[in-house]
């Protein structure tokens, strides 16, 4: 199970799915930080991506926003969360509540974290969607 995975069921907000325990760690620590309340899932075998029976854990969710690299693995993960959001809560659902953020390939939640630019993105992707 992804890491966060089992704290999502309950929580009634956004929550952000990204890339390995780094980027879990520091978005949790972002989210502190900006004092907005998230959730976040991590996922540590991006090759493996979503599996389908994941998907129920995100029923209270107002937002899930996948933020990972911009490549491979991270279109891969945001499609197959977007289209397994579609099959369980329907396309109005899924439509309302999916956003993806692919980072550049050189830079992760954890990079922007260190260069302090982690809060800001993090308050404008919950400010803005």
């Amino acid at each position: 199970m992804p890491l966060g995975l089992d704290r999502v069921t309950m929580f009634s907000g956004p929550v952000i799915i990204c890339e390995g325990e780094p980027d879990f760690l520091s978005l949790l620590e972002a989210s502190l930080r900006v004092g907005k309340p998230v959730e976040v899932v991590g996922i540590c075998d991006m090759a493996s991506g979503w599996r389908n029976e994941w998907t129920p854990h995100l029923s209270q969710a107002t937002r899930v926003i996948v933020a990972t690299h911009d490549m491979g693995n991270g279109y891969k993960l945001a499609a197959q969360v977007g289209v397994a959001l579609t099959s369980y809560f329907g396309k109005a659902h899924a439509e309302k509540v999916f956003g993806r953020y692919l980072f550049d390939e050189n830079q992760d939640a954890n990079d922007m974290l260190k260069a302090g630019s982690l809060e800001p993105w993090l308050n404008g992707v919950l400010t803005n969607g």
